[in-house]
This record gives C-alpha cells, sequence and structure tokens, in this order.
C-alpha cells in the first residue's frame, strides 16, 4: 500500500489544509465585511484588513499544527490510541522483573496493538551461539527456532544496526510462516552496538506492509527492550552475587589449633 502512496499521510494532508484554507477564506471574508460595516474611511479600512491578515499569516505555523493533531486524533483515532498504547508499553519495560516480560510486549502485545499477523523474538545466552526463538505469535509449529549466528540476516543486522525491510534486501528466511504472517520487517535489538536479539514482525491483517510511522514505534520498542533486557540481566547478576555472600557468611570458620 504504502510503497506507491501513503493513503493516510495523503488523507491527512488533505484534510489538514483543506480545514485550514477554509479557515483563511472565513477570516478573511469575515475581516472584510467588519471592516465594511463597522468602519466608513476606506483607508482605516484597508489598514485594519492588512494587519488582520498580516497577523493571521503568523498565526498560520501554529493553527497547522494544532489542527493537524486534531485530525490525527479525530480522523485517524485507532492510529493515535495505538500509539499511545505503545508509549505505555515502552514506559512499563523500564520496570520489567524478568527477560519473559520483555519477550511478551515484543510478541504478544506489540502485533496485538498494530494489527500484525506475526512476531517472533529471537536471542541468544552467549556470544557465538545461535539466535533462538524465545517467544512467538503467529508462527504455527515446524517453524524454524534457530538462526545461525553467521546468518545473512544477522551479518547485515550487526552492519546496519536499523529496521529493515526484508524483501529491500533480498533476504529471504527459509521455515517461517507464509502469507500475511511471513515476516516482512526486522528490528535489531541492541544494547552498546552488541546485538543481542532481534524481533520479526510479519503485514499488518489485511496484507498491507506496516507504514513508516508503525516501524518507528516498532523500532523505538525494540530500542527500550534492548535496555530493559540489560537491566534484567544485570539485576540477576545482582542477586547472584547477594546469594553468594549469604552463602559465604553462613559458613563458620572451624577453629584453629592452640599450638602452644
Amino acid at each position: 500500500r504504502h510503497r506507491v502512496l501513503d493513503i493516510g499521510f495523503a488523507l491527512n494532508r488533505t484534510v489538514v489544509y483543506g480545514a485550514i484554507t477554509a479557515m483563511v477564506v472565513v477570516v478573511v471574508s469575515l475581516v472584510d465585511w467588519l471592516s465594511s460595516r463597522l468602519i466608513s474611511e476606506q483607508r482605516w479600512a484597508l489598514a485594519f484588513e492588512a494587519v488582520i491578515t498580516i497577523g493571521f499569516g503568523f498565526a498560520l505555523n501554529f493553527i497547522h499544527g494544532k489542527t493537524e493533531r486534531l485530525v490525527d486524533r479525530i480522523v485517524f483515532r485507532a492510529r493515535h490510541l495505538a500509539e499511545k498504547r505503545i508509549q505505555y508499553r515502552i514506559g512499563a519495560l523500564g520496570f520489567s522483573g524478568s527477560a519473559s516480560a520483555v519477550d511478551e510486549a515484543l510478541a504478544g502485545d506489540a502485533p496485538k496493538i498494530l494489527d500484525l499477523s506475526s512476531a517472533a523474538v529471537f536471542g541468544r545466552l552467549a556470544e557465538n551461539e545461535p539466535f533462538t526463538r524465545k517467544a512467538s505469535f503467529g508462527w504455527p509449529d515446524g517453524t524454524t527456532d534457530i538462526v545461525p549466528d553467521d546468518s545473512l540476516l544477522v551479518r547485515t543486522l550487526r552492519s546496519l544496526e536499523r529496521p529493515l525491510v526484508l524483501d529491500d534486501v533480498a533476504i529471504v528466511l527459509e521455515h517461517v510462516p507464509s502469507g500475511a504472517a511471513r515476516p516482512a520487517i526486522v528490528i535489531p535489538i541492541v544494547t552498546q552496538h552488541e546485538l543481542i536479539g532481534f524481533a520479526l514482525f510479519g503485514n499488518r491483517r489485511d496484507g498491507a506492509l506496516p507504514d513508516p510511522e508503525e516501524i518507528g514505534l516498532l523500532a523505538k520498542l525494540c530500542s527500550a527492550a534492548g535496555t530493559a533486557y540489560g537491566a534484567v540481566e544485570a539485576k540477576q547478576w545482582r542477586e547472584r552475587a547477594a546469594s553468594l555472600e549469604r552463602s559465604l557468611a553462613s559458613i563458620t570458620p572451624m577453629n584453629e589449633p592452640n599450638l602452644a
């Protein structure tokens, strides 16, 4: 859909600029009517119209921004609501107590909020190990669970560190869902330039590729997920260290023999 023309963008701009044009016509007409009715002196009437028109021109940027936000909230209410929900998930990731909670936000919440047909999160436990599927939505039994560390997909993600449309980079994945659920977008999960995982998302349920704004929302969610994974891992290491300290403290040292 959006490869030729982003319908949502075009409709938004049509409504916004149509509303602003109508507003300009109404304001100018009203000023002309008031000046002709209330000000008898032609020179003062022209000056009054010029001042109002110039002032309205300076306010157009402000009016444009307000009108665009209003149109987004009314005409594109579903999009605005989805964006708010993704922002809520991003905020909640900072309080995740386990990696599974982060996985659920990516592979469970995100596709449902944006009406995507599939999603999968891959990660690994140690360096040089393959990436394994940790959570998924819309991936039936028999689909791939492992992506090798040296695969073209992983090497490309390390190189670019940004969301990719798989068709654009000519990467074909084997043993994955088909149809609308076929992975269309891959987003790296990076911590300090280290690829710790990635998320694969399918098309929308209507078969359309997610538009750039939706991909941007998913990229923000994956970025927050990278930070959340790091925080969860750090918390687990702190708990292990504290447990080890308690174990050592509980060991009573044996009394040394009295050599005297």
